[in-house]
């Protein structure tokens, strides 16, 4: 875990089984953990104005925050965290919520927070991250606002030599963040450190901390009060033990898990029951008892129980969808439908629920309504690939191939190794699709330039050119309204309309401008104006053979499910930091590399693809030089880089400093959540050259008929060889 892609990825994807309250189990519950172990360190600040919580999860930490001010706002970067917040605590006028990248707080207002407070969440990120929020909220915290932030410590435990850990990473903690760090990074932003908890969690070393600062600098307050408390796993041991003994609740909970152990399942049940009388509305203890009756054979009586907690807490769309499970398996299919639609209803984040809604709709032929689901998993998650594989599937039967195509291509994006998606997709192009293809001619016209004087010279006799394309552009534009573009798609095969709304847009002349390179979405397969145009210009330029060896780094992306369904030998990768050593793949099968230290051998690759990827890269120049030493005697480098087309040198935005910190030199700016070191300019074909290739050329290109608008796009090319 570390970077925010990872958690992201983690979080967004995580069950939450018990709303974040299966966190608490070594306190003996939330309840305990709270007012037993966070209350005492923060009772100083609070009650208090405004509070603001930094990753609230599904709201452990937000039901008791809530009581304590006026004003409530958590931020978090999974969207499923925010929305079940936001549902749960629906009847709280006074909390707001907001999505963010996951390092930012740009949507708050400065000088307006008394307290920040986040828990057991930002241990899992990495020291950027923190840096970042720290900056952030030196601006937003009101001076002599206080801040109270759980983070990681495991980075004190790193070998100075070998940049390794010392101790097993147990908890995903992030390895590059300390305590040490934390009370630098106050100093260098403008906040003052004021005491550090340094503790264990969940093993013997001291790999968390809890840190507390303030706004401003406090005169003679150098050195905050550290305390290294090894044994902070005792404090939630006896909380525990204190639950065992005065909650009825827990005391009859413990005896029904170890009756359930012992496999007396009557007696354990009986003891669920006993609960259940105490609180009808426990969900968990619900559901053991149901989970008993079904292991025992008693399928009827299990759905009597979660019948019972529908009619206790009836929004509870995990018992909706488990109802129509049981229901199924009793063959009352009818009954099963009806409870997998309530369950989507009352929650539609529900993957689980909304693919049974959809199997089930197949089963009983309604083909339409299965596809309203699988759609709508896919705008959570682009890139499940039973939804993927399951449309893919219904668009063959329906007679549209390619439609069906698309759907196969993303599966392989997601999962390399699918051989289901991989099987299909050959039928497919084999058949329909290959015929299709070819009866189009793909040719553009397109210019390759090799310095900023050929620039110059090329568009000093294009005006007109020019202000054809201008006028052609503005025709579409009115009043920032989105708006669609004809054209050919080369990835689709078809003519479709492209569509382009106001999103990165800018202003020219006080007109705001669509950016055409991020936009003009193919409603098809879903790319954009460059990622269409690189696919088409790779195979237009370079003539590449399906068994070429082609490293590309990305693997997560329908681009690359595209490259993948064609060339035999693709390698892919993305940047997972720590995760998984260079060179290795996670649970997942994605590859981890970084462009600075290549994993693979000298001279392995025919080609290198790189899409907007340099650009977040310090060093570059020793990225150019990895890409190099893969290519083979032959080989070509293929990407693409935001260019400034009037600027003779590249621009520098950031840069890392002494200690590996990064300095900015210009107000930061991130594409998503990577931050940009660099702007390019014709300076950069140099440093090409420089670092191993013999050619190196910008190839500008404009096609009314391929909808690949904007003053100039461009792809990149630099080869090994001159000829």
């Amino acid at each position: 875990m570390g970077s925010v892609t990872e958690n992201l990825r983690y979080w967004s994807s995580y069950q939450w089984s018990d709303a974040g309250d299966e966190w608490s189990t070594a306190w003996g519950g939330t309840g305990y953990l709270w007012w037993g172990t966070i209350f005492p360190r923060i009772r100083a600040f609070v009650p208090t104005g405004t509070i603001l919580e930094i990753a609230p999860g599904y709201g452990r930490c937000t039901q008791y925050l809530k009581d304590f001010c006026e004003k409530l706002i958590v931020v978090d970067l999974a969207e499923n965290c925010i929305a079940a917040c936001r549902k749960r605590f629906a009847s709280c006028s006074h909390i707001e919520y907001f999505v963010n990248d996951g390092a930012s707080l740009a949507m708050i207002e400065n000088d307006s927070i008394d307290f920040v407070f986040s828990w057991d969440s930002l241990v899992h990120a990495e020291s950027d991250v923190l840096r970042s929020y720290l900056e952030h909220l030196a601006a937003k915290l009101k001076p002599g606002g206080y801040g109270f932030i759980h983070h990681s410590n495991i980075g004190a435990f790193k070998n100075p030599e070998t940049g390794d850990l010392t101790i097993e990473n147990r908890h995903w903690r992030g390895e590059s963040m300390s305590a040490e760090l934390f009370r630098q990074y106050c100093r260098d932003v403008g906040l003052t450190c004021l005491s550090q908890e340094i503790v264990t969690w969940g093993c013997t070393d001291l790999t968390d901390s809890f840190s507390v600062f303030i706004k401003g600098s406090i005169p003679g307050y150098e050195h905050p009060v550290v305390f290294e408390n090894t044994e902070f796993g005792k404090e939630a041991a006896r909380l525990k033990k204190l639950s065992e003994l005065y909650d009825p609740e827990t005391l009859f909970e413990r005896k029904g898990e170890q009756c359930a152990e012992d496999e007396s399942l009557e007696q354990a049940e009986a003891y669920f029951r006993a609960v259940l009388r105490l609180h009808p509305e426990a969900a968990a203890l619900r559901y053991q008892c149901a989970l008993l009756l079904h292991a025992a054979g008693k399928t009827g009586q299990a759905v009597g129980q979660l019948e019972e907690l529908v009619g206790v807490i009836p929004d509870n769309a995990r018992a909706y969808n488990d109802i129509g499970a049981l229901y199924y398996e009793l063959g009352e299919k009818d009954k099963a439908l009806s409870h997998f639609r309530h369950a989507v209803v009352l929650d539609g984040k529900d993957i689980t629920a909304r693919k049974n809604h959809a199997e089930l709709c197949l089963e009983f032929g309604h083909t339409h309504e299965a596809i309203d689901q699988y759609q709508a998993i896919l705008s959570q998650r682009p890139n499940e690939t039973d939804a993927l594989l399951a449309l893919g599937s219904i668009c063959t039967e329906l007679g549209r191939a390619e439609k069906a195509a698309i759907f196969y291509r993303q599966a392989l994006a997601t999962d390399p190794k699918n051989d289901r998606a991989r099987e299909k997709l050959t039928v497919l192009e084999n058949g329909f699709l290959t015929e299709r293809a070819s009866s189009r001619d793909t040719r553009v016209n397109v210019h390759g330039l090799g310095s900023y004087e050929a620039y110059k010279n090329y568009v000093a006799n294009r005006r007109e050119e020019y202000l054809a394309r201008e006028r052609y552009e503005q025709g579409f534009i009115e009043d920032s309204k989105p708006f669609a573009v004809p054209g050919y798609c080369y990835v689709c095969k078809r003519n479709v309309r492209f569509w382009v709304d106001f999103s990165y847009s800018y202003e020219v002349n006080g007109v705001l401008m669509p950016n055409w390179r991020e936009r003009l979405v193919c409603p098809s397969c879903g790319l954009i104006n460059r990622m269409r145009a690189s696919i088409h210009f790779f195979e237009y330029l370079l003539e590449p053979s399906r068994e070429d060896a082609i490293f590309m780094a990305e693997q997560i992306t329908p681009v690359y499910g595209w490259f993948a369904a064609r060339y035999r030998h693709l390698v892919g990768s993305e940047y997972l930091a720590g995760a998984v050593p260079f060179g290795e793949t996670d649970e997942n099968g994605i590859r981890n590399e970084t462009l600075t230290g290549l994993s693979f051998s000298d001279q392995e690759f025919d080609y290198v693809l790189t899409f907007d990827v340099f650009e977040h890269i310090a060093d570059f120049q020793k990225a150019f030089r990895e890409c190099s030493r893969v290519l083979k005697p032959t080989g070509t480098l293929f990407f693409t880089v935001p260019f400034n087309v009037n600027a003779s040198n590249n621009g520098v935005r950031a840069r890392i400093g002494d200690r590996k910190k990064i300095e900015h030199l210009v107000p930061p700016e991130h594409h998503g959540p990577w931050l940009v070191f660099n702007q390019f300019g014709w300076e950069m074909l140099d440093q090409l050259r420089e670092a191993g290739f013999a050619k190196a050329n910008a190839h500008l290109f404009w096609s009314k008929e391929f909808a690949y608008l904007g003053k100039e796009q461009i792809v990149f090319v630099a080869e090994k060889t001159a000829e």
